[in-house]
C-alpha cells in the first residue's frame, strides 16, 4: 500500500487521481490521513507528511474553503462544500486546528443552511477532533434524527458518488461520529 500510493505523489506535494498530472486538495488529504494511519505499521518519511500537509494548507483560500484553482466553476458546487467538509475532516483528525478554524466554521454553516447530512457526518467527527462539544452535540442530535426520519439528503461524497453510495458512506461515517461519546444516544438503523 505504502509504496503504491507513492506514484500518486505530484511534484507539488499533493496526491492526484490516477493518471492525472495535477494534485488533488481532498484526495491529498485522504493520503495524509493514511499516511498518518501507516505510521504505526511502516516507516513514513517525515518529510513526505510535513510537504502534504503544506500543500493541503496552501489550498486554503481567504474563505476558509480548500480549493484547486481552475477545477470548479465561480459558484461552489456541493460536491465542492463536501470535499471541503472532508479536508477540515482530515486535518482535524490528525491535529490541526486553530489552521482550519474558519474552514470549520464556514463548512459548518453551509452544512446547516443546507442540511446535508453527508457533510454534517464529517463536521460531527472534526467537532469531536476539534473538541467543540456543543456543536458535536448539535450535529450528532440533526444526523439522528435525519435517520430516524429517513431523510437521506446526501447528494455527493468528497470522491463523487451519489445515491446509495453517498448514503453508505453518510451512514458510516455519522456511527463512527456516534461512537466518539460513550453517553451519546445509539442511532436506530
Amino acid at each position: 500500500g505504502y509504496q503504491k500510493m507513492q506514484n500518486y505523489k505530484m511534484s507539488d506535494g499533493g496526491f492526484g487521481y490516477f493518471s492525472s498530472s495535477q494534485s488533488d486538495v481532498a484526495l491529498s488529504a485522504f493520503a495524509l490521513l493514511e499516511f498518518t494511519d501507516l505510521k504505526s505499521y511502516v516507516e513514513v518519511d517525515p518529510k513526505l507528511i510535513q510537504r502534504l500537509s503544506s500543500y493541503i494548507l496552501s489550498k486554503k483560500n481567504a474563505n476558509g474553503l480548500f480549493v484547486d484553482k481552475g477545477k470548479y466553476e465561480k459558484e461552489i458546487s456541493e460536491h465542492a462544500w463536501s470535499r471541503n467538509a472532508y479536508v477540515v475532516y482530515a486535518l482535524s483528525k490528525i491535529g490541526f486546528d486553530t489552521e482550519i478554524e474558519n474552514s470549520y466554521q464556514v463548512s459548518l454553516a453551509r452544512a446547516m443552511a443546507t442540511k446535508n447530512n453527508y457533510q454534517f457526518a464529517l463536521l460531527a467527527n472534526a467537532a469531536h477532533y476539534l473538541k467543540k462539544d456543543d456543536d458535536y452535540a448539535k450535529i450528532t442530535s440533526m444526523l439522528n434524527d435525519a435517520f430516524e426520519k429517513n431523510e437521506k439528503k446526501s447528494e455527493v461524497t468528497f470522491t463523487g458518488s451519489g445515491g446509495i453510495s453517498a448514503h453508505s458512506e453518510t451512514l458510516a461515517l455519522s456511527i463512527l461520529a456516534l461512537q466518539k461519546k460513550e453517553n451519546n444516544q445509539k442511532l436506530q438503523i
